[in-house]
């Protein structure tokens, strides 16, 4: 890519005129490790390596690793949980230190691996981190027609089941009934079966149903009997895409609202509504040399049914887009690993993340969580996994630069932190609290080969 056409075509997008604060550098800095752990020879790591359910439960997992490394990325050390799924482990002593956890597993497909790196993140509790797979351990499943009627009709165009372990496609009889075929139903075994709740939406149109307490032997039915109130909303005329996003039970269903309305629906009395959220997103498409740049700038709140407030989002500050433009530049064409996001204080963390397909069906994504300035890893993965020959075969390549913030977090050190408590909270959790205002900007592409 032309860094320089590139730059100039994201400058005339509205995305790069609309708004954004200014501001220096964060000066974050780009060394790895740590002073000193004071007078001990060595601090311990600790992290807890799960792998989810199909009953929505946590297990102990070990196909995944933890991988420390020095300051310029060269491995230092590696280390796997024991059959409980737990890593603890001493290194020499300092205050932070690069690492990466990576997890890997083989399907009908091909394998996959997905590694997740994090510079200079603080020694001692590393978090939970869950490993790829999904596992029937300690759960009961059944396959069941999930039947759904309204007296009053509905559309079919967002027909959303939740409930089921997998997405399952609506079949329409007639305007006022249809059905989910073969939804797969788990349970922890001898516990209960989990609600089912089915969200039928079309602007500011919503209705819902849930059925729970169910025999799992019997006819299953859901009556669409739920329907939303209007919430006030002010949202910015800058993003071109919002959708108020119902929780429910862990799954976030969302829903298209027109631009610029100052009304959002929300069906505030489901019964196992978590929280409801308004989400904003500003997307904008370039083409240089033949290349399609993708930038989103996004912003989620939580909405206070109970109190009735005009729940308000703004667009993110588009400021360091130039800055992000030019990493993504670095990061395809380049041979350098370093990277520098000026004019980025109004966001806490900056992020890599790359998806790539390889033509015998094998999958490999990886995430790198880092600082306004610092140093990314060329190859996170060790030798042994044979990355570098399977990458002479790839078919598709996404890559994606973001700088990221929750309302709570004031600097790349407050967002780690808040990236092991979040990974320890309960499902209903981790989008509410410190985790209900976030903001993001992103440059993206799925990379021409």
């Amino acid at each position: 890519m032309n860094p320089l056409k590139l730059i100039t075509l994201l400058s005339s997008t509205i995305l790069f005129t609309a708004c954004g604060g200014g501001g220096g550098d964060d000066g974050s800095g780009g060394g790895s490790g740590g002073g000193s752990g004071g007078g001990n020879s060595s601090v311990n790591l600790t992290a807890d390596i799960v792998q989810q359910s199909l009953c929505q439960t946590e297990i102990p997992a070990t196909n995944a690793e933890l991988v420390v490394y020095d300051a310029n990325w060269a491995i230092q050390s590696r280390h796997t949980p024991n059959t409980q799924g737990k890593i603890t482990t001493a290194i020499p002593a300092t205050q932070s230190v690069n690492i990466a956890f990576i997890t890997k597993t083989e399907t009908a497909s091909g394998t996959q691996i997905y590694a997740e790196s994090r510079a200079q993140h603080p020694v001692g509790d590393l978090g939970k981190f869950t490993a790829l797979g999904s596992s029937t351990q300690g759960c009961e499943c059944q396959t069941k027609d999930v039947q759904v009627s309204s007296a009053q009709g509905f559309s079919v165009d967002r027909m959303t089941l939740t409930g089921a372990t997998s997405p399952v496609a609506f079949q329409r009889f007639s305007s006022y009934s249809g059905v989910f075929r073969n939804a797969q139903i788990c349970r922890t075994t001898g516990g209960a079966w989990p609600a089912l709740t089915v969200l039928n939406s079309v602007s500011t149109e919503i209705v819902a149903g849930t059925l729970s307490n169910y025999d799992i032997n019997a006819d299953l039915e859901i009556q669409l009997d739920q329907f939303a109130t209007l919430y006030p909303a002010n949202v910015d005329v800058n993003f071109n895409n919002v959708r108020v996003i119902h929780e429910i039970d862990g799954d976030m269903l969302s829903t298209p609202i027109s631009q610029g309305s100052t009304e959002i629906p929300v069906i505030a009395e489901l019964d196992n509504l978590t929280r409801a959220h308004l989400s904003g997103t500003s997307f904008q498409q370039v083409i240089e040399d033949g290349q399609a740049i993708n930038v989103f700038a996004s912003r989620r709140k939580a909405i206070n049914a109970a109190n009735n407030n005009t729940t308000s989002i703004n667009l993110p500050d588009v400021t360091p887009l130039e800055g992000l433009a030019l990493a993504l530049n670095n990061f395809i064409t380049s041979d350098s690993n370093n990277y520098s996001i000026p004019n980025a204080n109004q966001y806490a963390m900056f992020s890599i993340y790359a998806e790539v397909s390889l033509m015998d069906g094998s999958e490999y994504s990886e995430a790198f969580y880092g600082p306004m300035q610092g140093k990314y890893p060329e190859n996170i993965l060790p030798a042994d996994y044979n990355m570098e020959e399977k990458l002479e075969m790839v078919s598709d390549l996404y890559i994606q630069l973001s700088l990221s913030k929750y309302a709570s977090e004031t600097n790349y050190q407050s967002a780690l932190r808040n990236l092991i408590k979040r990974s320890r909270a309960a499902d209903d959790e981790v989008f509410g609290g410190d985790w209900s205002d976030y903001s993001s900007l992103s440059i993206g592409a799925d990379v021409n080969l």
